[in-house]
């Protein structure tokens, strides 16, 4: 017997399953049914064949649709084989009659094995694979199986013969920390063409996210000389194996470099190349080397082994670097913005006395915090009846300008750290080092229905066991700090993180990215915060889209913005608001935007502002309508009313459409409805087009932002949205 085909080993489309020998065969002598065979290899199952016998070549024609055999491997066996004169083939020690042989028959292939990448937590990013058609006809395609922490786009389509085409995976910046991995299909769409072979074609994808290292790039000019060292990385008893690990270091606290860890094959470890920037007077300074262990999240303050600055000297070399090992303590940086900060402590304080755990804040005069009980104020030190800090309670701190607070201290187990909660409201501080998804960050908590949890951003309502809780809160993280509002009493407990691998991973998934928010809030401008569960209610029914938001003004101020959150138990969609305000009994009304149609519009609903209030739940929504008058009709997206360019630098067009002639006017204003211009024009029947160079009526400039634009006419009236956006 000579070789069989396919040669290669692999089944091809065009190619034969074939033996030839160097003898004519007695085909009369032949049994199709003993002779020669096929089977799946991996589960020895026959299949079906039908077997051309011609001089000294025998063919095998399976009978099966090759979706189901596609990526397996095939046997052919044959036995028996006689020549014209009677002579047997027994097969030899290396040829025996059997072959085995891949199923790559679809015309549809990726052409890569595998895609991944590394992102931060705070960004989006995609990459990129091809698939292509090898094959003859105009082949259509679905993508399946594509977990909820990636986007394929697109996910289907028609490709023709020989094209390529590629496809994207985003993965955004709502997909938690930690890694992520999955296979998804490639399925060739046979349908009705008898000439398809078909199949699916599994992809494995792969997403690490990663925190932001806590580092910028230093100015190099700043400095005369350099300092080198090649050094082995011991994070707490094990050496560093990740590219994505870092060691920094500082001089007086001042940044002069990193090194992130690489492989180095030449003497098979993992090391990092760091050059340490100074100047003259540096000399002999104690230089603190930092750690950033990307793996977990975390920053060690400094290692044992401590080192000086001498310039142009190198410490270790490539096959004996310098090894240096973490001192256990981590350090965290927390940002501090001007007003009020929601905040919590995760690390435990080697001093947890006020003066001490602040102590490194640079501008803490007349500043505040305090905890749901006490509170004290900055005056040359912290005075008043809050004297010590904890790690299971969240704290509002006021500050008058921007700050930094550095905190140095070893990791808290959440295990051995629960938190007794009591009916009402409590202020709870968040103990993992790492994200949770709020059911799972919660899931110790004796829940019930209308339970509410609140950051200083968002909030979510507990529903019922099978659905968990629901609302714009979908993480919970550090250092924020959280209010929390029970029915029962209760202690909370955080669960230890997600498994860090794995297909369809449990952990806290990526999230629908919205449409960019009309309006928007600072909530550290207030000290107080209240929350509330709403639809748009018409004719006694839900008509909340997905497309809404729901904005809450006292005065012209924007006091609170919610888009809306689908909730599938009830095929509804409901605004989860959080509003703000530094006094109680404020009045708030409100105003609905509609970003399908670009109308804003009154609502007829007005309420006294209460710290801590909470209205609405999901199964009975706040019911919000819309203030209506007889002259003014919103005649929305049917309206023919576009505008051009959008966004704008300097001039943009109106474009609208009329039955008939008449004066029509167009106002805009600004994203709190306060209204800064009007056109007015004589239209006509049919096509007409209005300029508009971004001033308003006085012949004032007005500045990057989002405006409103509303076209009044007999029949009623539309509103668009603008987009200005000035070069700096």
């Amino acid at each position: 017997m000579g070789v069989p085909q396919p040669s290669d080993g692999v089944y091809h489309v065009g190619d034969e399953i074939s033996f030839t020998f160097n003898q004519h065969i007695n085909c009369d002598s032949l049994d199709p049914v003993d002779d020669v065979k096929l089977f799946d290899a991996t589960t020895n199952q026959p299949i079906g064949i039908s077997i051309t016998c011609f001089e000294n070549k025998i063919v095998l024609d399976p009978s099966f649709q090759n979706k189901f055999y596609e990526n397996k491997i095939l046997r052919a066996e044959l036995n028996g084989i006689q020549d014209l004169v009677g002579n047997v083939f027994n097969g030899t020690k290396f040829n025996k009659g059997i072959w085995e042989f891949y199923v790559d028959r679809n015309e549809l292939g990726w052409l890569t094995d595998s895609v991944g990448l590394t992102k931060y937590e705070d960004e989006t990013k995609t990459v990129t694979a091809n698939i292509h058609n090898r094959g003859g006809y105009n082949t259509p395609f679905s993508i399946l199986n594509v977990p909820d922490w990636v986007q394929v786009v697109p996910d289907q389509g028609t490709l023709v013969p020989n094209e390529t085409r590629q496809i994207s995976f985003t993965v955004n910046s709502t997909v938690a920390f930690g890694h992520w991995s999955d296979s998804i299909v490639l399925r060739t769409e046979t349908g009705q063409n008898p000439f398809f072979m078909g199949g699916d074609e599994k992809l494995p994808v792969g997403a690490r996210v990663v925190c932001r290292p806590p580092y910028m790039p230093v100015n190099l000019s700043q400095y005369e000389n350099t300092m080198s060292m090649v050094l082995k990385l011991n994070i707490e008893g094990a050496f560093s194996t990740d590219p994505e690990d870092i060691v920094a270091a500082y001089i007086n606290d001042e940044f002069r470099g990193m090194a992130n860890v690489q492989y180095v094959p030449q003497v098979n470890i993992w090391l990092a190349y760091l050059t340490i920037y100074g100047n003259p007077a540096d000399l002999l300074k104690p230089i603190r080397l930092e750690v950033w262990d990307a793996s977990m999240c975390q920053r060690y303050s400094s290692v044992i082994e401590p080192f000086t600055y001498q310039p142009d000297n190198v410490i270790g070399i490539t096959d004996n670097p310098q090894v240096v090992h973490t001192n256990g303590l981590l350090l965290r940086e927390i940002p501090i913005t001007q007003g009020w900060n929601w905040l919590s402590f995760n690390l435990a304080f080697p001093d947890n006395s006020l003066n001490a755990a602040l102590a490194s804040l640079k501008h803490p005069a007349g500043n505040l915090i305090r905890s749901q009980t006490a509170f004290s104020e900055y005056n040359s030190g912290w005075l008043g009846g809050l004297a010590q800090l904890n790690n299971t309670s969240m704290y509002m701190y006021r500050a008058s300008v921007p700050d930094t607070l550095r905190m140095q201290g070893t990791p808290i187990d959440p295990a051995t750290t629960p938190i007794p909660v009591a009916a009402g409201w409590n202020w709870i501080g968040y103990v993992p080092d790492y994200s949770l998804p709020v059911n799972e960050a919660l899931a110790s908590l004796p829940a019930q229905y209308g339970d509410v949890v609140k950051s200083q951003y968002a909030f979510a309502q507990y529903l019922n066991p099978m659905i968990g809780w629901v609302g714009n809160l979908k993480y919970m993280m550090p250092p924020n700090g959280y209010q929390l509002k029970l029915a029962q009493a209760g202690t909370l407990t955080y669960p230890p993180p997600p498994a860090p691998f794995g297909e369809n991973q449990a952990g806290a998934r990526g999230e629908t990215e919205t449409p960019t928010a009309l309006w928007s809030v600072n909530p550290s401008a207030f000290e107080h915060s209240s929350t509330l569960i709403g639809m748009l209610r018409s004719n006694g029914a839900n008509v909340t889209t997905s497309a809404m938001e729901l904005g809450a003004f006292a005065g012209d101020e924007v006091r609170g913005t919610a888009q809306t959150i689908y909730i599938e138990p009830l095929d509804a969609h409901l605004f989860f608001l959080t509003m703000y305000a530094n006094t109680t009994g404020e009045p708030v009304h409100f105003k609905l935007y509609d970003n399908a149609t670009g109308a804003v519009r009154d609502l007829a609903e007005t309420l006294y502002f209460a710290p801590n209030q909470h209205l609405g739940d999901i199964e009975n929504p706040v019911p919000f309508e819309l203030q209506t008058t007889s002259t003014d009709v919103e005649i929305g997206a049917a309206f023919e009313f576009d505008i051009q360019p959008n966004p704008f630098q300097s001039e943009t067009t109106f474009r609208f459409v009329l039955p008939k002639d008449e004066a029509v006017t167009l106002t805009i204003s600004d994203a709190s409805g306060r209204e800064l211009t009007a056109l007015r024009a004589n239209a006509r029947a049919g096509l007409n087009a209005l300029a508009w160079d971004g001033r308003s009526d006085t012949g004032e400039w007005l500045s990057s932002g989002v405006y409103l634009v509303r076209l009044k006419t007999a029949a009623g009236s539309a509103t668009r949205k603008v987009v200005l956006h000035r070069l700096p």
